[in-house]
């Protein structure tokens, strides 16, 4: 509370950004409803009792005096106790069931359009040497042997003898040429209607994967002229670079410039060092 007003429900601007952070992190470690976390595992503690000169700042000045590293762990602390609600935590749940069970039926969709396709092409082959509109059943078994690697029934060799055939019905009259042809039409009809509902599911799953990504993913720093990723996980020292991207063109002409002695703090040498980068990008 601050002058009898909670504080999620005070005005938060530029004016007032500091003493509302102020008092946040001093009311951290109290009696709070996350049953999650207890207040000594409080992140906003934690903060306090490890970095005392932030708070201090915050009490004598802005939060503008911070520095870019005191700034980060300030967000860092934040996002944490954001992380340690119970219904942050749910959602996060919940987005990571919807994203495993949409990975498994993106996988079932393609094995099973993988399938279809296996079963389309011997349609068709023995169609036009039977000259008889294939027996379903059986081409349904022969590929899903076919999709899971094995060889067909039908291809292996007996005992002493060549490669045997599927034997063809004599009793029914086989198909004239305009028959097999009218046969293969609307066959086509069929598989290309199937084929978009198959497109039309994939990218709906892929969506939905993407969108769960998005929330649950960690994402990289940044790239650099030559389009690498770099990565930097907390739990790993050292900075990773990924570069896996193909067609990706050619580099920027001109590199980054390398500034020796870095320093954020200073607005004159950020100011200066801004017209080099963008000097550097356009030209």
């Amino acid at each position: 509370m601050h002058q009898n007003t909670p504080l999620h429900k005070l005005v938060v601007d530029y004016s007032s950004v500091t003493e509302v952070l102020r008092l946040h992190l001093l009311s951290s470690g109290a009696k709070q409803s996350r049953s999650s976390v207890t207040s000594n595992d409080d992140p906003g503690l934690q903060l306090r009792m490890e970095e005392p000169q932030i708070l201090k700042t915050l009490s004598t000045g802005t939060i503008f005096d911070l520095n870019v590293s005191e700034r980060l762990k300030l967000i860092l602390c934040l996002v944490h106790q954001i992380l340690s609600y119970s219904a942050v935590k749910d959602m996060m749940d919940e987005s990571l069931e919807e994203f495993r069970q949409a990975k498994i039926t993106y996988k079932q969709l393609q094995a099973a359009e993988k399938k279809q396709e296996a079963e389309d092409q011997l349609w068709r082959q023995r169609l036009k040497a039977d000259k008889q509109i294939p027996d379903l059943k059986a081409l349904k078994a022969e590929a899903e042997t076919i999709v899971n690697g094995e060889e067909p029934p039908s291809n292996k060799p007996a005992k002493g003898t060549a490669k045997s055939k599927e034997p063809v019905d004599s009793d029914k009259p086989l198909m004239t040429d305009e028959q097999i042809e009218a046969a293969l039409t609307k066959r086509d009809k069929e598989t290309a209607k199937r084929k978009q509902e198959y497109l039309w599911k994939e990218a709906e799953l892929q969506d939905t994967i993407n969108k769960h990504e998005r929330k649950l993913g960690i994402h990289p720093l940044g790239r650099d002229r030559a389009y690498r990723r770099y990565w930097w996980f907390s739990s790993i020292p050292g900075l990773f670079v990924e570069y896996d991207d193909q067609f990706l063109g050619r580099c920027l002409p001109n590199p980054t410039p390398y500034v020796a002695e870095v320093n954020l703090d200073d607005l004159n040498f950020v100011k200066a060092n801004m017209k080099k980068v963008e000097f550097c990008f356009k030209h």
